[in-house]
């Protein structure tokens, strides 16, 4: 058997007054979505520990208990990219954001490619 664990992460969003208070997903066409949830098992659980932070899910997902061994996505990060961590050495994660007069336009600095973002 085979399974898929999908975290959409951030799809909801938030219910649009000007949209009749639905949100993005909900206005948007579905049907692979719509697809898997009939065809799928469906249900909830609480990933988040009280009193860690939202991306401590990933690791109750993937059956870590975050309460013992997450430290913040930096640590993670870094490990995915193949960088070792060594004794008293911390790793920070931020996102580079890009705003136009008072609205972010990108979540991500318009996407700077690895090459830019690795120049020293």
């Amino acid at each position: 058997m085979k399974y898929l664990v999908l975290i959409i992460d951030g799809a909801a969003d938030w219910p649009l007054e000007d949209r009749g208070g639905k949100t993005c997903l909900g206005l948007a066409p579905t049907p692979s979505l719509d697809s898997m949830a009939t065809e799928g098992v469906v249900g909830l659980a609480r990933t988040i520990p009280e009193g860690l932070e939202p991306s401590s899910a990933c690791m109750s997902i993937m059956g870590y208990n975050p309460e013992l061994y997450f430290s913040g996505r930096g640590p993670i990060e870094a490990k995915s990219m193949g960088i070792s961590l060594g004794e008293g050495e911390v790793a920070f994660r931020c996102n580079l954001v890009a705003v136009c007069g008072a609205r972010m336009w990108s979540y991500c600095a318009g996407h700077i490619s690895d090459a830019i973002s690795s120049t020293p």
